[in-house]
């Protein structure tokens, strides 16, 4: 019956089509005696099975919430209840990593109502027969999810020891000064985006990119050691959302390539996992941030004033506006590390080419099996507006600038 019921959710009917056979669970449900005659119990741990088993091939809540919502967004509330469900009756819930716990945080799910044996679940829609299909969308996307590469160790992997002082064994605490940075990054580029002033807003980016251009090229000399030093690489996941995604995809990829880090799209997931030393995946996170928000904005200024449906609206311009605009800021960026890595002259030359080796083995171990994407269809007057849009654009350089104050 349930499997009949998720192969309903696959063929995308309307509920109200199906009112037949979800009157039919509700009520099997509500004369159930035993746990096991009971559909909602029955599809309630099954769900529970599959999220812990989700949480052991790579994804976590994050991963989890934003791969719901792209699919249905429906349905991402009841995956945040069942995420919190598995992690409670886990234990878990009480030694999780930071992490994890701020994953969770950003996703506040309302109080359900007592329903039954799986209230937890279904107690969250008012109307218990119309929970029925988002229940089996959920049931649906989580059977569809495939493995992700790692970006920190699955729950079989932390240590048994309470919340309360587990946060040093997972994460090493940033440093003061490191954290004190990354706040006054962040605040300058905050004012460079909501600003409606160009000049403010580039001399707002020009002393992010001051402060950040330091501590990256201080952190590459200072961390150097010899050959056959051991690197310590790291990865994340950027969460990149519709519409658009795959070519805003593009635009981390271009960002990452400038700042010795790689970046890997995964189309099911939303999202592209970096891969790289942890000041330059602070560094490429930023930048995507900022450049994002300009690009949306240089794009929506480019169909200003169009007529609905003309060409500057329409998905093809938009999608090589977003390519071009990729392209050409990777080209600027690129061409930025150039002129600094000449700068430095031999001495940054084989510490560069240490870590790029380091990265590039994390990367063929995390993603053993990569390729390279076909290219779309592309509007000419859509790249050329990219293009352009891209050479106005304020670049947050971290190390791509050695110069001071």
């Amino acid at each position: 019956m349930i499997d009949h019921g998720v192969r309903m959710a696959a063929s995308g009917r309307p509920a109200d089509l199906i009112e037949r056979e979800l009157t039919d669970l509700y009520e099997t449900s509500a004369a159930a005696t035993e746990d096991w005659l009971d559909p909602e119990f029955v599809i309630g741990e099954e769900i529970i099975t599959m999220i812990g088993n989700r949480w052991e091939r790579g994804w976590q809540p994050a991963d989890l919430l934003h791969y719901l919502s792209r699919k249905n967004p429906k349905v991402d509330d009841l995956g945040a209840a069942a995420a919190r469900e598995q992690l409670r009756r886990s234990g878990l819930d009480q030694r999780l990593p930071p992490e994890w716990q701020q994953q969770l945080d950003g996703h506040p799910i309302r109080r359900p109502r007592p329903t039954g044996r799986a209230d937890w679940l279904f107690g969250i829609d008012a109307d218990p027969i119309r929970a029925w299909p988002r229940v089996l969308h959920l049931m649906l996307r989580l059977r569809q999810m495939h493995p992700l590469a790692p970006v920190g160790p699955p729950p079989s992997q932390w240590s048994r020891t309470p919340r309360s002082t587990l946060g040093a064994q997972v994460r090493t605490p940033r440093p003061h000064r490191d954290s004190d940075l990354l706040d006054r990054v962040r605040a300058l580029l905050a004012k460079a985006e909501s600003t409606t002033f160009s000049a403010e807003a580039e001399a707002l980016t020009a002393k992010a990119q001051e402060l950040t251009a330091r501590h990256s090229i201080d952190e590459a000399l200072v961390n150097a050691g010899g050959p056959g030093r051991r690197y310590d690489v790291s990865a994340r996941r950027l969460h990149l959302d519709n519409p658009y995604a795959m070519t805003k995809a593009l635009l981390v990829q271009e960002v990452a390539g400038a700042n010795q880090v790689r970046a890997i799209w995964d189309e099911a997931a939303g999202a592209s996992t970096v891969i790289g030393m942890e000041v330059d995946l602070e560094q490429v996170e930023l930048l995507v941030t900022s450049l994002l928000v300009q690009a949306t904005r240089a794009m929506t200024e480019a169909a200003h004033g169009t007529r609905s449906g003309s060409v500057n609206r329409s998905p093809t311009f938009r999608r090589s506006f977003l390519s071009a605009y990729a392209t050409r800021i990777g080209e600027r960026l690129s061409e930025a590390s150039d002129r600094v890595a000449a700068e430095y002259g031999t001495e940054l030359v084989p510490v560069l080419a240490e870590r790029r080796a380091a990265v590039d083995e994390a990367v063929d171990e995390l993603f053993p099996h990569v390729s390279r994407g076909g290219s779309r269809t592309v509007d000419l007057r859509g790249w050329q507006a990219g293009t352009a849009a891209a050479d106005q654009a304020v670049l947050p350089r971290g190390r791509l600038s050695g110069g001071g104050d």
